[in-house]
């Protein structure tokens, strides 16, 4: 039986993925496989973002399959490639020249855990977005609600019991649904809007 989509992320993250820069010297074909345009805007950005970047060519933006394609000319054009899908709040699993490789994520320990958690950068753009955040969310049994604020790209997620949230399996969870998410550790005093978004 095939693991679930959040283990199966998990898993590729334990992968030898190729480093940005080991194959790269005639310039690369970058792909990003697993993403979710929600909004027509995010897509506008993303493409405005790519092609602002030096040696990035020829982007290709595909709603329909998740897909964003581009020619990189040297691996510091990939790198501020993938920093910039990353810094726009998007998430998608790279291939250069075919060879999987690494997303600019940051890393959350395992056995992190909170009762309240705050993600940063998440791309919501729109209710749609937000619709996204909270139906991949939502799959979790830990989680009670979940309040999205599109004008600051901020998630707040609140346990549904005493039990507290693995931080870690949110961020896979976000992944999967082709969400950046950056835990800001530092954010317990934002204040919850009490919006339950589950289930819905």
């Amino acid at each position: 039986m095939w693991p679930s989509k959040v283990l199966w992320c998990g898993l590729l993250a334990s992968l030898p993925w190729l480093m940005v820069g080991e194959k790269q010297a005639n310039g690369a074909d970058v792909e990003l496989k697993g993403m979710q345009f929600y909004c027509p805007d995010t897509i506008t950005e993303l493409r405005t973002k790519l092609q602002a970047i030096e040696g990035v060519t020829n982007v290709e933006i595909d709603r329909g399959d998740g897909s964003t394609k581009f020619k990189a000319a040297t691996p510091a054009a990939t790198n501020a490639a993938l920093a910039a899908v990353a810094g726009i709040g998007l998430y998608g699993v790279p291939k250069i020249d075919g060879q999987p490789a690494k997303f600019p994520i940051t890393a959350i320990p395992a056995d992190s855990k909170a009762p309240r958690v705050v993600f940063r950068n998440v791309q919501l753009g729109c209710r749609a977005g937000s619709n996204g955040v909270a139906k991949a969310l939502e799959k979790i049994e830990a989680v009670g609600t979940i309040d999205c604020d599109q004008k600051t790209n901020t998630v707040v997620i609140t346990a549904r019991g005493d039990d507290p949230l693995v931080v870690a399996e949110l961020q896979a969870a976000l992944n999967v649904a082709g969400f950046n998410a950056v835990w800001a550790q530092d954010a317990t005093g934002i204040p919850s809007k009490g919006k339950t978004t589950k289930g819905k």
